[in-house]
C-alpha cells in the first residue's frame, strides 16, 4: 500500500513496527505518544521514548522488543515483524499520525463547545473557547522548530527591515512606545510577548504613565485595549481629554469655572483622540483574567491588538475559593501565558504595600509588591513610579547630578513637577532610575 493511502490507525502501527526493527529511527518521530489514537501504540512509543531517553542508540531490537514486552500489554508482537513498512517513509507516516490527532482534537473541542452552548456557556464564551481549539488543534502538526542558522536567517532579516525603517525616519526601539523617550530608550519600548508591571504607592501616577503609553500606541496605529477596573470610561476619556487640550483635570470637575475657549479646545481634543480608532476601553468591574484575555482575543483581529493595559490587577475578580494572593498569582500565569501566546505586550499595573513608607529612602523596591511575590517572578519588567513631593523629600548632596532642575541646593524642596521612574527589573537590558516631569493638570508624565 502506498504511504499516502494508509490510515492513521496503518500509520500508527507502521511508525512502532520500524522503530522496533531500526530504535535509530524513534528521534525521526516527530509525533507524540499522546498523538497515537491506539492505546497499545500510544503505549508502546511511551516506552520507546524512555528506552531511549535512558539508553540512546546504543540498543539493538531484540533488547526493544524484550522491554516492550514486559512495559506493554495487548500487543501481538509477530504484527510488528509481519508488516510492510518502509523505515525511509517514518517521517511520513509519523506526519499523518500527527495530523489525525489534530483533527481529532478539534472534533472533539467543537462539539464540546457546541454541546455547552446556551447551557453553560454564553455565546461570548462559546466563541472565546472556538477560538482557542482552533488554535490549540494545531498541537500535534508539523514543529516550528528551527534550526540555529534558520532563526539566525530570520532574526538578521528582521533587524535589517527594521534598520531601514529607522533610517526613513521611524522609532528605533524594538517594542511599542511608552510616551516618555527616556524610558524608550532604556526598554526598548514595551515589549511584545511579555508582562510589564507598573507599581507604586497611590497618587504616584502609575496610571497616567500606563496612559501615555496607551496614547503614544495608539497614535502610532498599533492597537490597545485597556481594561480600566478603577476608574469609569467618562473619568478615563476626561483625562484622555485634558492631556489633549489646554484644559485642566480641575477644570473639568469644575464646570463652573469652564470658558468657550476651553470648550473649543476640549472638541478639538476630542477629535484629534477619536482618529485613534484601533483603541478600546472596557471599564467593567469584577472581571477575571481569563475574561480579560477572552475579550482581547475576540477583538484582537479588528482592532490589530498589540498592547493590553489592565489597571490594575488586584481588582480582578477572585474565582470562587481564591484569596486576593492567589487571584493575582493566576492572573499572573495567565497574562504571562497570552502575551507569550499572542504576541502581545501587557501592562499590568499594581499596588504596593506599606513597607516602603517605614524606610528613609522611600524609593520602592519589587519587594514592596502588596500581597504577592508571583507579580515579581511573572514580569520580565518592572517599572515602579516615584513622586518625591509626596514624602517632602528635599535635595540631599549630588542628588540629580547632571539634571538641570530649579532649586537644585541641599535643604531645599524637590519641585512637585519632578517624578522618577524606576526600572527595577528588566530582562533586556539595564535597569536604574529614569528622571522625568509631571504634568499633574494634564495627566502627562514626559
Amino acid at each position: 500500500m502506498n504511504f499516502i493511502d494508509a490510515t492513521a490507525a496503518e500509520a500508527e502501527h507502521r511508525v512502532i513496527a520500524i522503530c522496533c526493527e531500526f530504535p535509530e529511527h524513534i528521534d525521526l518521530v516527530a509525533a507524540e505518544p499522546e498523538d497515537f489514537f491506539d492505546l497499545r501504540w500510544r503505549d508502546s512509543m511511551t516506552a520507546l521514548r524512555e528506552l531511549h531517553r535512558d539508553h540512546g542508540t546504543a540498543i539493538d531490537s531484540l533488547t526493544v522488543m524484550d522491554q516492550l514486552r514486559s512495559k506493554v500489554h495487548g500487543v501481538d508482537w509477530a504484527e510488528l515483524v509481519n508488516i510492510d513498512a518502509d523505515p525511509v517513509l517514518i517521517h511520513l507516516y509519523s506526519d499523518i499520525v500527527r495530523e489525525q490527532a489534530s483533527q481529532r482534537r478539534l472534533k472533539l473541542g467543537l462539539s464540546s463547545v457546541v454541546s455547552r452552548l446556551g447551557k453553560e456557556l454564553s455565546a461570548d464564551e462559546a466563541q472565546s473557547e472556538a477560538a482557542t481549539v482552533l488554535r490549540e488543534a494545531t498541537i500535534g502538526q508539523a514543529d516550528a522548530g528551527l534550526t540555529i542558522r534558520e532563526a539566525m536567517k530570520r532574526e538578521m532579516l528582521e533587524l535589517a527591515d527594521k534598520f531601514e525603517r529607522v533610517r526613513n525616519g521611524e522609532a528605533g526601539a524594538t517594542g511599542v512606545p511608552t510616551g516618555v523617550d527616556k524610558l524608550d530608550a532604556v526598554l526598548g519600548g514595551w515589549q511584545y510577548g511579555i508582562v510589564t508591571l507598573i507599581a507604586g504607592r497611590p497618587g504616584m501616577g502609575k496610571s497616567a504613565l500606563a496612559l501615555n503609553a496607551t496614547k503614544a500606541c495608539a497614535a502610532s496605529g498599533i492597537g490597545v485595549h485597556v481594561f480600566t477596573l478603577e476608574d469609569t470610561t467618562s473619568t478615563y476619556t476626561k483625562r484622555l481629554l485634558a492631556m489633549h487640550s489646554t484644559v485642566s483635570t480641575e477644570k473639568l470637575r469644575d464646570l463652573t469655572r469652564m470658558t468657550k475657549g476651553d470648550l473649543a479646545s476640549l472638541q478639538a481634543a476630542a477629535d484629534k483622540v477619536a482618529r485613534m480608532d484601533k483603541w478600546l476601553i472596557d471599564d467593567r468591574s469584577n472581571i477575571s483574567a481569563e475574561e480579560v484575555v477572552r475579550c482581547v482575543r475576540r477583538r484582537s483581529v479588528a482592532n490589530n491588538t498589540r498592547v493590553v493595559v489592565i489597571d490594575y490587577i488586584s481588582l480582578l475578580k477572585k474565582l470562587r475559593g481564591q484569596n486576593n494572593r492567589e487571584m493575582m498569582e493566576e492572573a499572573m500565569r495567565t497574562f504571562a501565558a497570552a502575551a507569550k501566546r499572542d504576541d502581545m505586550a501587557y501592562i499590568v499595573l499594581a499596588q504596593l504595600n506599606r513597607e516602603c513608607e517605614k524606610r528613609d529612602d522611600k524609593r520602592p523596591m519589587p519587594s514592596d509588591l502588596k500581597e504577592c511575590g508571583t507579580l515579581e517572578e511573572a514580569s520580565k519588567a518592572i517599572v515602579m513610579v516615584y513622586r518625591p513631593v509626596v514624602y517632602g523629600e528635599k535635595f540631599s548632596q549630588d542628588q540629580y547630578k547632571g539634571a538641570e532642575l530649579p532649586g537644585q541646593r541641599v535643604g531645599q524642596p524637590i519641585p512637585a513637577s519632578v517624578v522618577e521612574i524606576l526600572v527595577r527589573k528588566n530582562s533586556n537590558g539595564r535597569t536604574g532610575p529614569i528622571l522625568a516631569e509631571w504634568l499633574p493638570e494634564r495627566m502627562t508624565i514626559r
